[in-house]
């Protein structure tokens, strides 16, 4: 009996013993529930890289877009990145990106108007092309186009193309109205305007048709006829140049031969210079690239006269924006989008002139080639002042305008409401 109550007590004893030891195996069944891991992983363990991802958002055709979309296929499969294209066709993507940029939250990459780039850069929004860039669309485009990415020492964006207004007729219908070229003076407007009201009345010949709600167009518009914007410092309100006065009068006078393309689009406008209802159609180029069937002209700079001087440039180019944290890609991709290659292929599907200098080869074949000299020149290719508010000026001078050209109000109500509100750009 002694014996069995020893057993007992030593067998109590030991679970004692075995309860206050914080034993191995106790701990290493606790540190067995991954929750509890904290130790980083093996140095020798292959952590694999993410790969490279950035968003772009653009404002293009339709087929335009679809070729953006099969360009950048090919540069995700050579790249073994992942880019997002997304299309803002039909917005005001001036207001959009501004708004996205002002709440941080844009896309990596924008296709941007040249107007907007000095505005942007200037609100810290964009990143300076050095920080991702290393292509040759840099410093080998157009020096106009290159001239609105240049601000504080740095460049801010890069070129891609360039697609400027122009007046497209029909040689038949100008010889016929008693004139061998575009008019340049304000005495050839008249005289042209002239013949086209003893021709026919205004409702069956027109002299001149453009969408009179495009900014960009009615900018072009008033620059051909012979104004120039020149807002002059040093007042509190714009002061008109008397070019600019004498602009606004031509074009009142010549005010009911005008035609609105704003519901029938530059084809209908092509469409009415081939029939001969309409004199001069002011349409971007790649629209008149886009119909060689119809067999017109379209005026082209450096033809040493008065007119090949109020071309108005316009063009697009691709911005990082300041919360870009793939920059690599960001950069790899635009420069896959510039080069020399996919501009001019650009050119071939859509009409929009290339940026790069050495597209512009000085051969018979190459139509393009009279826009490299006028191109490198401020004083042929014309464009505002470049300024952070130079899409500002922009807008209020379409603003303002719009009634004029259509009849709505005086030639010096439209001059005193441009004076009133627009300021000199900075």
């Amino acid at each position: 009996m002694k014996r069995k109550n020893h057993w007992v007590l030593f067998a109590i004893l030991l679970l004692a013993l075995i309860s206050l030891s914080p034993g191995e195996d106790r701990a290493y069944v606790q540190n067995e529930d991954p929750g509890f891991l904290e130790s980083p992983p093996p140095p020798n363990r292959e952590v694999e890289e993410a790969p490279g991802h950035i968003r772009v958002a653009v404002q293009l055709e339709p087929e335009a877009f679809k070729l953006l979309e099969d360009r950048t296929r090919i540069f995700m499969d050579s790249y073994h990145v992942s880019v997002d294209l997304v299309n803002e066709y039909g917005k005001d993507v001036y207001d959009l990106f501004r708004g996205d940029l002002a709440l941080h939250d844009a896309p990596d990459v924008l296709l941007v108007d040249n107007a907007w780039i000095r505005e942007f850069a200037v609100k810290g929004y964009l990143l300076p092309v050095d920080n991702y860039y290393s292509g040759a669309a840099a410093g080998n485009s157009l020096s106009t186009l290159q001239s609105f990415s240049e601000w504080n020492g740095y460049l801010w964006a890069i070129p891609k193309d360039m697609d400027p207004y122009v007046l497209v007729y029909n040689p038949e219908t100008i010889n016929k109205l008693g004139m061998n070229r575009l008019p340049e003076t304000q005495a050839e407007w008249d005289k042209l305007y002239k013949a086209v009201k003893e021709r026919g009345e205004p409702k069956t010949l027109k002299l001149l048709s453009a969408d009179l709600e495009d900014p960009q167009a009615v900018l072009a518009l008033l620059h051909r006829f012979g104004a120039n914007l020149s807002l002059k410092t040093g007042a509190p309100s714009a002061v008109l140049s008397e070019e600019d006065r004498a602009a606004i009068r031509l074009i009142e006078s010549v005010r009911p031969g005008l035609s609105d393309l704003k519901e029938k689009g530059a084809g209908e406008g092509l469409e009415q210079v081939a029939k001969g209802q309409t004199v001069l159609a002011l349409v971007p180029y790649s629209e008149f690239v886009a119909h060689p069937e119809r067999g017109l002209h379209a005026e082209t700079p450096g033809g040493g006269t008065e007119a090949s001087n109020r071309i108005t440039l316009l063009g697009h180019s691709f911005v990082v924006t300041a919360e870009t944290i793939d920059t690599e890609t960001a950069g790899r991709w635009i420069t896959a989008m510039t080069e020399a290659a996919e501009q001019k292929l650009w050119y071939e599907k859509t009409g929009s002139l290339p940026a790069l200098k050495s597209l512009y080869d000085a051969t018979e074949e190459n139509r393009i080639s009279p826009w490299l000299e006028a191109a490198g020149d401020k004083n042929i290719l014309w464009s505002l002042p470049v300024g952070e508010n130079t899409q500002a000026v922009i807008s209020l001078v379409s603003e303002h305008a719009v009634p004029f050209l259509r009849g709505q109000t005086t030639g010096d109500a439209f001059m005193n409401q441009l004076a009133s509100d627009l300021k000199p750009n900075r």
